[in-house]
């Protein structure tokens, strides 16, 4: 009887580990990601483009134009993602902007990496970089 109580007991902790462990948009650090410098557009336009592309390839889940932040699911596993676009530098007419993708699997030990790099190709391409 006490080995069939441990057993229960070790899936219950293992269970609760694994709802534990997934990764909600909120979560996600757009530090934690990859970043890259926009020049020669203005933020409505990395804006759009950022949230075409996440649209395009999931859903947006909470989008604040103010603060740059676009976060949601996207990928096969819809995997959590964030994008940061923040203000570099002025320079004389031209802002230029850095943009911030993190992604974390919904998943457990399973790689997200694949779905944050998709949404960074998808910016640039919209973008014409």
């Amino acid at each position: 009887m006490h080995r069939k109580s441990a057993a229960c007991f070790g899936v219950l902790v293992l269970c609760a580990q694994f709802l534990g462990g997934c990764a909600s948009p909120q979560s996600i650090e757009p530090i934690e990601g990859h970043t890259f410098i926009v020049e020669d557009h203005a933020k409505l336009v990395v804006w759009s483009a950022a949230r075409d592309a996440l649209e395009a390839s999931g859903r947006i889940e909470n989008a604040d134009f103010e603060a740059g932040e676009i976060r949601g699911y996207a990928g096969e596993g819809f995997d959590n993602v964030a994008v940061l676009i923040s203000l570099r530098q002025l320079y004389q007419d031209e802002d230029i902007y850095t943009v911030a993708v993190a992604s974390r699997s919904s998943v457990p030990l399973r790689d997200s990496q694949t779905a944050r790099d998709q949404l960074v190709q998808d910016i640039r391409e919209i973008l014409e970089m």
